[in-house]
C-alpha cells in the first residue's frame, strides 16, 4: 500500500533540493567563529552532513505549528539564552509557518553580534512553484511562498543586516541522481528554485566622544613675535 508523504519535503526533488542548500551552508559556515550552531529543518527526516568547524548542534525540525527535535517549543519562545548561538541555519520554516509566527524575532534574539543566520525559503517566482501545484495530494500543505526581498524586510525589522543573497536548486526540480547538462544552469538566476539570505547581528561597540565643534584658539605671546630671528641677525 502507497502511503501518501505528510510534507512536500519528503518528494525525493526537494529531498535533491535540500541537499544543495546545506553544501551552501557548508561553505559559509567556514567564515563563521565557531561556537554552537541551531538548525531547524522542515521534517525531521533530513540527512545532514557533520561540519567540523561548528561541531556543537541543537537540531529543531517542524511539527504542526510548533517545533520538535532535540527539544519541543513554540515558533515564538525559542528556550535560548539570547546572543547564544554564533550560527543559525533555518530552512524553510517562512514557507511552512505562518508569517505571525514570530520565528524571526526569536531568530535574531539567540544570534550573537558577529553570528550568522542562514535563511532559506522557496523561490514564488520560479517554475517550481507550478510544478509544486500539481504535487497536491489530499492532506498535503503547500508553501507559503515568502519572497526573498519579503523576508529581508521583515530581517531589517528585526535589526539583522543582510550581507548575501543567492538562489540555487536551477530552474526546475530534479531527482538526486538527475543532471544538468553542461551549460543549462546559470548561477544565482532569480527563477531558480530556491533562495538563500545570509544575515549578520551587529556587534556593539564603543563611540568615541565627539570633539567640541569650532577651532581652538592658541594666544600669542607677543614678545616672542616681535623678537627678531636669529637666522636674519649678522
Amino acid at each position: 500500500m502507497h502511503l501518501v508523504p505528510g510534507s512536500i519535503f519528503e518528494l525525493a526533488e526537494l529531498q535533491h533540493l535540500l541537499a544543495g542548500e546545506w553544501n551552501r551552508v557548508r561553505t559559509r559556515a567556514a567564515l563563521v567563529a565557531s561556537g554552537h550552531g541551531l538548525l531547524i529543518d522542515p521534517l525531521a527526516a533530513v540527512r545532514t552532513s557533520a561540519i567540523s568547524s561548528h561541531p556543537e548542534w541543537t537540531r529543531l525540525h517542524l511539527q504542526g505549528d510548533g517545533l520538535g527535535g532535540d527539544l519541543r517549543c513554540s515558533p515564538d519562545s525559542l528556550p535560548f539564552e539570547s546572543d547564544s548561538m554564533q550560527l543559525i541555519v533555518a530552512r524553510h520554516v517562512g514557507d511552512m509557518l505562518d508569517p505571525g509566527s514570530g520565528i524571526e524575532a526569536e531568530l535574531a534574539r539567540v544570534l550573537a553580534p558577529g553570528g550568522m543566520l542562514l535563511l532559506f525559503g522557496l523561490n514564488p517566482l520560479s517554475p517550481w512553484r507550478f510544478w509544486l501545484s500539481r504535487q497536491v495530494r489530499q492532506g498535503w500543505r503547500l508553501p507559503g511562498y515568502r519572497s526573498a526581498g519579503r523576508m529581508r524586510r521583515t530581517l531589517d525589522d528585526c535589526k539583522l543586516s543582510v550581507v548575501g543573497r543567492e538562489f540555487l536548486g536551477g530552474a526546475w526540480p530534479k531527482r538526486p541522481l538527475q543532471t544538468s547538462p553542461a551549460g543549462e544552469r546559470l548561477a544565482g538566476a532569480i527563477w531558480e528554485g530556491a533562495w538563500l539570505l545570509a544575515a549578520r547581528k551587529q556587534r556593539l561597540g564603543m563611540h568615541p566622544i565627539p570633539l567640541r565643534a569650532g577651532r581652538r584658539r592658541v594666544p600669542i605671546n607677543h614678545g616672542l613675535a616681535q623678537s627678531p630671528s636669529r637666522r636674519l641677525s649678522s
